[in-house]
Parts: structure tokens; C-alpha cells; sequence
């Protein structure tokens, strides 16, 4: 059955933490010095020119560089500085930074959005009207119109209600309805 997104959340944009970014960087680091190291440029594209086999002086300007390997304290600090920076700018596009982690994780169920359900039989229409009121009776009013909607798919061939967006859709019905109950009243 076809999912329909709920969220405007990005989770795959916060499953990563600093520390793994920051290792996978480092690793990154030391495999291209690798690859420098045993002369592979990652493409096996040939060049047009020769550089020839002595490197120029400006090349390498610290002595050991050539040499190296594993990155040094201010490189660590760096890759630190821009794996931290990273997740701070990831978390601020999944639109779920002002929420705590318990909360993410509680929310990280409707990732893949939700499927909407036919309602089989009249009994099972009330049932789920009954524990709706339960959970949130100051929408009584809106739980009926629910309740009425998920009668009337279960006994009809008529499609399954829509999917509501909470309290919004319910405001706009009542003022709508309100305004055109005041009306006729006039």
C-alpha cells in the first residue's frame, strides 16, 4: 500500500555523529597520501604532459611532508572542527534540531511516512472513534466528524477519509461551518 510522507523531516541527514564523520575523514586523509605515496592518481586517465620525475621544490614545503602518512595535531584539529561544523549544519536542514533525541527517536517511526488504512466494519470505525476521544476529549467535536466519515467508508464503497492535519483542518471546518450557521441564521 502507498505511503504518504507525514513529516517534512530530513532523518537520514542526523544518523551520522561527529566522531564517526571526523574517522572517516581521517581515513580519507591518509588513503589519498596512500594512493600519493604508491603514485596513483584514482584515475586512470593518462596525462597529457610530463611533469617529469623530480618534484619542484615548492611542492613540498615541509621536509617530511612527502613522507607523512598520518595527519598531524593540526590537521586532526581541523578535520575535528569541520566534522562538528558538519553535523551542526545537517541537524539544522532535518528540520528536527530543536527536538531531543528521545523525541527524534520517537518521531523517526513516521521516516517513511504512514499508510492509510481502509476501515473494515462499523464496529471497528467505533473503536477507533472511542480511543481517539479517549486520548484527546477536548476534540469531541472533531473525533465525531471522524468517527461519522469512518461510518459512513466502512458501510459505502466511498474511498476512506482523507488524512487529517490535526487541529488545523477541524478550525477551518467549525469557522466555516460557524459562519455559515450565522448566516442563515440572519
Amino acid at each position: 500500500m502507498q505511503r504518504i510522507p507525514f513529516i517534512e523531516a530530513r532523518f537520514d541527514l542526523t544518523d551520522e555523529s561527529w566522531q564517526e564523520i571526523e574517522r572517516r575523514l581521517t581515513r580519507h586523509l591518509m588513503s589519498l597520501r596512500d594512493r600519493r605515496d604508491k603514485g596513483s592518481t584514482g584515475s586512470e586517465a593518462p596525462n597529457d604532459f610530463d611533469l617529469g620525475d623530480e618534484p619542484l621544490e615548492d611542492d613540498f614545503p615541509d621536509p617530511g611532508f612527502k613522507d607523512r602518512k598520518y595527519p598531524t595535531e593540526p590537521e586532526l584539529h581541523r578535520i575535528r572542527e569541520r566534522s562538528r561544523k558538519l553535523v551542526a549544519r545537517r541537524e539544522a536542514a532535518s528540520g528536527l534540531q530543536h527536538l531531543g533525541k528521545r523525541e527524534q527517536e520517537r518521531l523517526s517511526v513516521l521516516r517513511d511516512g504512514v499508510r492509510l488504512l481502509p476501515v473494515e466494519t462499523e464496529h471497528r470505525a467505533d473503536e477507533l472513534a472511542a480511543a481517539l476521544h479517549e486520548a484527546m476529549p477536548w476534540f469531541g467535536p472533531a473525533t465525531e466528524e471522524g468517527w461519522h466519515a469512518l461510518r459512513r467508508s466502512a458501510a459505502s464503497v466511498e474511498p476512506s477519509p482523507g488524512l487529517g492535519d490535526g487541529a488545523a483542518a477541524w478550525c477551518v471546518a467549525l469557522v466555516t461551518d460557524g459562519m455559515a450557521a450565522a448566516a442563515s441564521r440572519r
